[in-house]
């Protein structure tokens, strides 16, 4: 659990980087001494350096032992690169936004979001990519996640 908050301390969002320790397992019973702990973290960064940066802070935190006796392996599991605006997607924007004042749909924005995305693999190509663009839905990467397939139409 302290590595957990160690690596949450992590975050700087004026930076551009967020790390999330969402998913902690370990044990058997709760009237007894687990054999292991193991913490699941996703981590959002709006530059790749970023990454590079907190690394070797990463690697301290898992080197550092709370309890006598433990070891922690460090481990990526996936790794995106940041999705990042690449020459070509301002002009991709107003085509996406001339089509939808053509079809008398809401005019979409540009927000930036900060972190990966399967996006990410087009714009590290080079490719001009507009995100966000699919069905409506809830509970985003979770069990219960659902898309309103009624969306599809307005999207």
């Amino acid at each position: 659990m302290h590595k957990g908050l160690d690596i949450e301390a992590l975050t700087d969002f004026d930076k551009g980087i967020n790390f999330n320790v969402g998913l902690f397992e370990g044990g058997t019973v709760s009237n007894a001494v687990p054999d292991y702990a193991k913490l699941t973290c996703d981590t959002r960064y709006t530059d790749y350096a970023l990454l590079e940066e907190v690394l070797p802070k990463l690697q301290a935190i898992a080197a550092k032992q709370y309890v006598p006796d433990t070891k922690t392996v460090l481990k990526t599991v996936t790794e995106f690169q940041s999705m990042d605006e690449v020459p070509g997607t301002a002009a991709l924007l107003q085509l996406v936004q001339e089509a939808a004042a053509e079809c008398n749909l809401p005019q979409p924005t540009a927000k930036a979001v900060g972190g990966g995305s399967d996006s990410a693999y087009a714009t590290v190509a080079g490719v001009p990519t507009i995100c966000a663009l699919g069905v409506q839905g809830v509970r985003n990467h979770t069990a219960e996640e659902f898309a309103v397939v009624d969306t599809l139409f307005s999207r």
